[in-house]
């Protein structure tokens, strides 16, 4: 359980970085397990910026449109309702974190559009255990009901997300996490898989799913 729990670390100080620490902050937009790549060392980064935007630009066409994968989208990007900020990328962070925790992607038996449909009109979420579990503790639960409110002003930004799951974190040798692609960049020395393939990851190394 510290791999998943430190890979979601991992991804939150990522977009903590584009959200807060950056001079011109950026918005990722395409937040999802196939732009989230594993090291060997089980370090995580974020990547593939194609769809992101900086925050300060408010053009109609930039932060109106439905960018990346539906799988993942928050309800304000799929309806089209109007502008959407940062708080988007924190709703598809947190169906990253249940999906590390489930090792299987969210509504796996829909269609992309249709599991953002369930999720923007029907506010359908994917299923949490009613108690806390060993697959997913009390901590983790908390951050990602937090995380997927529907309203986008209920979601916490990164920088209140970190000190909720830092505190259960278990050290990991390596450097810190990185953003691929973007600013920062991954090391070449190891090689990479994405969150995706998580499952099979976890498999390999005997790590119970809870399946």
């Amino acid at each position: 359980m510290a791999l998943r729990l430190n890979i979601g670390i991992d991804v939150a100080r990522g977009m903590r970085y584009l959200h807060e620490l950056v001079s011109r902050p950026v918005i990722h937009r395409d937040l999802n397990s196939h732009n989230i790549l594993l090291h060997e060392n089980g370090r995580a980064v974020v990547a593939d910026f194609g769809e992101s935007r900086f925050v300060a630009q408010h053009d109609n066409d930039n932060m109106t449109k439905q960018p990346g994968n539906l799988r993942w989208m928050a309800p304000e990007v799929f309806t089209q309702c109007g502008r959407y900020d940062r708080k988007a990328d924190v709703f598809s962070y947190a169906l990253c974190v249940w999906e590390i925790h489930a090792a299987e992607l969210p509504f796996a038996h829909l269609k992309p559009a249709a599991a953002a449909a369930e999720m923007a009109y029907k506010r359908a979420r994917p299923p949490l255990p009613p108690h806390p579990t060993v697959q997913f503790p009390a901590h983790v639960i908390n951050t990602i009901t937090s995380a997927w409110q529907h309203d986008p002003n209920s979601r916490p930004d990164f920088a209140d997300i970190l000190p909720n799951i830092e505190k259960f974190a278990t050290p990991i040798s390596g450097s810190e996490p990185a953003l691929s692609g973007m600013g920062r960049e991954s090391s070449s020395s190891s090689s990479t898989s994405s969150v995706s393939a998580l499952k099979s990851h976890w498999e390999r190394k005997n790590v119970p799913t809870g399946k």
